[in-house]
């Protein structure tokens, strides 16, 4: 560790000196003038590339009238090489974006395009400033028994990354295979999908760790010590894993579905290995629900079989009125509302005498459970002005007083 900070120590030195500090002066001056125009006006692909085109010109100019007065140009010349790189490699996304949609061609650039150019970059300065050789021998760290030098560390970080991006579409294609071989359903494939993923994540890791010299037994010590840590400190997020996975294979909550959560109906976005985006609509919040809550609590869905829901509203009528006319009147006004479903027909019952009137009830079926509330408001609405164009009364309960002359009458029992 000593030796790579005397390392650092001499770059530091290195970019000091004054033709040094010039060259970087005079080439990042416009790189960073580009980025701000970038950052405030937020032009298109094509303007961005032809932004870029001026910034790269303009460094290709400052290198040459450095090298034209004489003065040192190495760096700025190594500037110009990373500038005519990254330009090749946003030309590459402009051309690919005939072929690809928005949404892959940025996965691809952030995932693939962007990191080999990061690494790259990197190489390339340190080379520049020192020596590949000599710093990949640098020992930074004891593991397992195996003295890890800089060199071991950093393959093992830029293959353990493209391990996983590059996992994502092998295990897609193993998952549709398995899929078709043993005929299983859709709701299992994202759940094998995964499960094929961390396996082959797990065996390119060890194959990696066991290439680059790491002790197997270590390895086992570690796996070991995990199972501990996953047993006591985190339970839960070990149970909510394995609920996840179990979600996913089962497929008794699928995206899509509507589930009532503390009362309210809500739409699933997303399952995740941890916990499942829930949608909710009327002040449109989004909820995050661990995934062991499926299995540990009841849960109410209307997604099940179908997505039809049926809803009522209790009303009443006054005594005055016929019962037969009072349920035909309903059932009329609920089959003009466009949210009601005509089939099953909406159906009025008499349920109870009440005090002040007669209750009834309208049932009926909406095909979207998200939309049973802007039914029943609806529903409410065309009730009341229905019964008031037909002189239907709605009672509700009043309380009369009567005036009393005197004292009451005494009630007590003679003797």
């Amino acid at each position: 560790m000593n030796q790579l900070l005397y390392e650092v120590n001499g770059w530091l030195g290195y970019l000091q000196r004054d033709s040094v500090v010039l060259q970087l002066v005079a080439v990042l001056l416009p790189m960073l003038v580009g980025r701000i125009f970038l950052m405030r006006h937020h032009p298109r692909t094509r303007e961005r590339v032809a932004i870029l085109t001026v910034v790269v010109g303009l460094v290709a100019l400052v290198t040459g009238l450095l090298a034209l007065f004489q003065q040192r140009y190495g760096l700025s010349l190594f500037i110009l090489k990373l500038c005519v790189a990254w330009y090749g490699i946003r030309l590459l996304a402009l051309l690919l974006r005939r072929s690809m949609s928005a949404h892959e061609l940025q996965r691809l650039d952030a995932q693939i395009l962007r990191p080999i150019f990061y690494i790259g970059a990197i190489l390339a300065l340190i080379n520049h400033l020192d020596s590949l050789d000599d710093l990949a021998v640098i020992p930074v760290v004891e593991m397992f028994g195996q003295s890890m030098n800089l060199g071991k560390i950093f393959t093992f970080l830029v293959i353990l990354y493209f391990i996983l991006i590059g996992s994502r579409p092998i295990a897609i294609g193993l998952a549709w295979v398995f899929q078709k071989a043993f005929g299983l359903g859709q709701d299992s494939h994202r759940a094998l999908q995964l499960l094929t993923r961390y396996g082959l994540v797990g065996i390119a890791i060890l194959w990696v760790a066991s290439d680059l010299g790491v002790n197997p037994t270590g390895i086992l010590a570690l796996t070991g010590g995990l199972s501990l840590g996953l047993g006591f400190g985190v339970k839960e997020v070990f149970s909510n894993f394995v609920s996840g996975l179990w979600l996913l294979m089962e497929g008794s909550v699928r995206p899509g579905d509507i589930l009532f959560i503390k009362g309210e109906p809500c739409e699933v976005r997303s399952l995740g290995l941890r916990a499942a985006l829930l949608w909710r609509s009327h002040d449109n919040a989004e909820i995050l629900v661990p995934n062991q809550i499926f299995f540990s609590s009841e849960t109410t869905t209307y997604t099940g079989t179908d997505r039809t829901r049926r809803s009522e509203i209790n009303v009443s009528a006054a005594y005055r009125h016929d019962p037969s006319v009072v349920i035909k009147i309903l059932e009329e006004t609920a089959s003009q509302i466009k949210e009601i479903m005509p089939e099953p027909r909406p159906k009025a019952i008499l349920y109870s005498y009440g005090d002040s009137g007669i209750n009834y009830s309208l049932r009926y079926f909406v095909p979207n459970p998200m939309n049973a509330m802007t039914a029943y408001s609806h529903v409410g609405v065309a009730i009341w002005k229905n019964f008031a164009a037909r002189g239907i009364e709605i009672p509700f309960p009043q309380q009369v007083q009567y005036n009393v002359d005197g004292a009451p009458q005494d009630s007590t029992p003679q003797a």
